[in-house]
């Protein structure tokens, strides 16, 4: 999970940021600019992800969590969770709300889902 690929795409005045599996070690050496409108959270919402100082220089204004419900791992972790409200970054669920489809229309974020 370390050295999952993450991935930053810009679109028009957007950006996203998708981490994959990345964990905090990953997090603390990736040196690029990190900031995003949207964020993908790591490793599924995992509290070995998504450190208070990564979500604070990503800054998302939404976070997206990809998850299934009741899953093993209890995934995703109260302690993220609770970052999340912390930093009042707006979040959706795919356990909750199922496939997340994100647009950009006339500059602003549109989130739909389909549950």
């Amino acid at each position: 999970n370390d050295y999952s690929v993450v991935i930053k795409l810009v679109y028009g005045s957007k950006s996203f940021l998708f981490t994959g599996d990345a964990e905090k070690l990953s997090e603390n050496e990736i040196t690029a600019d990190v900031s995003a409108d949207v964020l993908k959270v790591g490793h599924h919402g995992s509290s070995t992800s998504n450190s208070p100082e990564f979500l604070k220089a990503v800054n998302p204004e939404i976070a997206v969590i990809s998850y299934g419900s009741g899953n093993d791992y209890g995934h995703p972790h109260k302690e993220v969770v609770k970052l999340l409200e912390k930093e009042k970054i707006n979040y959706y669920s795919t356990a909750k709300g199922g496939n997340t489809v994100i647009k950009i229309d006339d500059g602003k974020i549109i989130v739909e889902q389909e549950g």
